[in-house]
């Protein structure tokens, strides 16, 4: 009897174990906050950057870079230097172990690319030039059995069809029909795309949904504060052909401005079309949170309601 409870005993032992390290890992997931860093920049033409994800540092984390430099250059938060054209690579560090996702990629220049070229279209000649030597000695030594052979097909050839005379008038009736009914297809859908966006127009406005749509801006404002980068930095250089436009995007970024403020330095070029720049940051996401905002609007009725319907006359463009 003993035997049998201390068994048992162990049993419970294991499973309460088993719960607490399951329990322990999905408070890890939730609670745990991802966090990330990037990196992007974009110079005489050529981009170039990093994005670095990590999960409990030790456990998992993801590194994806990808760079088109002639120079040598050291991409950030990493220790190795690039000097190849173009370079893409994303790695998987499970407990440190790494899983490479893809290859690096080299690209080299033009010039370098013609040469194979050349030589495969010289080769490819030269194997040409030797089928043809085989085929013409294959046909001299047997003139007499291909001779037996052609005469045999020649007698059996088909006549060829006389082509049945067909009266022009009929022909452009059967074609202006034809276009007819292409016109009418066309202006049905065209009729029913109108229609379909007056529909959606209309629910847009409606006052019934006014507070859903107040309410779709709020989720999103709360989905961006949980997503956003926590410290962002840079600089952006940037200038168009006509310095009107170039006018009208430093307004778009006057209005923005209380979002960036000191962080991120743009500079306007009204004498030369130019884009260049770089941007840096960091940030954290705690599934928790996402979690508890998508079940907030999964408990939106109304918004549910509305994205059915919008849903169901989108889908028919």
């Amino acid at each position: 009897m003993t035997i049998f409870l201390t068994i048992l005993k162990i049993i419970g032992i294991v499973i309460l174990a088993v719960l607490g390290l399951l329990l322990l890992f999905s408070l890890l997931i939730l609670f745990a906050p991802v966090s990330y860093r990037f990196y992007g920049a974009y110079e005489e033409g050529k981009p170039s950057g990093q994005i670095s994800i990590r999960w409990l540092f030790p456990i998992l984390c993801f590194r994806a870079s990808y760079c088109m430099k002639k120079k040598r250059i050291k991409l950030p938060f990493s220790r190795r230097q690039v000097q190849n054209e173009e370079i893409s690579k994303a790695v998987v560090y499970i407990c440190g172990i790494p899983f490479e996702l893809g290859k690096e990629k080299e690209i080299k220049s033009k010039k370098a690319s013609t040469k194979p070229v050349k030589e495969k279209t010289e080769e490819k000649k030269e194997e040409e030039k030797v089928l043809l030597l085989q085929e013409r000695k294959e046909e001299a030594g047997s003139k007499e059995n291909d001779s037996l052979q052609i005469i045999e097909p020649a007698s059996k050839k088909t006549k060829k069809k006389k082509k049945r005379w067909r009266n022009p008038l009929v022909w452009l009736k059967e074609k202006f029909n034809e276009k007819k009914q292409q016109c009418y297809r066309m202006i049905k859908k065209i009729k029913a795309g109108i229609n379909q966006i007056k529909e959606i127009f209309s629910l847009l406005c409606s006052e019934k949904y006014h507070g859903v749509r107040s309410r779709i801006k709020g989720y999103i404002k709360k989905g961006f504060s949980i997503i956003k980068p926590k410290k962002i930095t840079g600089k952006i250089r940037f200038g168009f052909e006509d310095p009107y436009d170039t006018g009208r995007v430093t307004a778009v970024f006057g209005m923005l401005l209380p979002i960036y403020q000191d962080k991120l330095k743009v500079m306007p070029s009204f004498d030369e079309p130019v884009l260049e720049g770089e941007i840096k940051g960091k940030g954290s996401i705690q599934i928790i949170k996402l979690i508890m905002l998508g079940f907030t609007v999964w408990r939106d009725k109304k918004l549910r309601q509305y994205i059915n319907k919008f849903s169901n006359i989108a889908g028919g463009l």
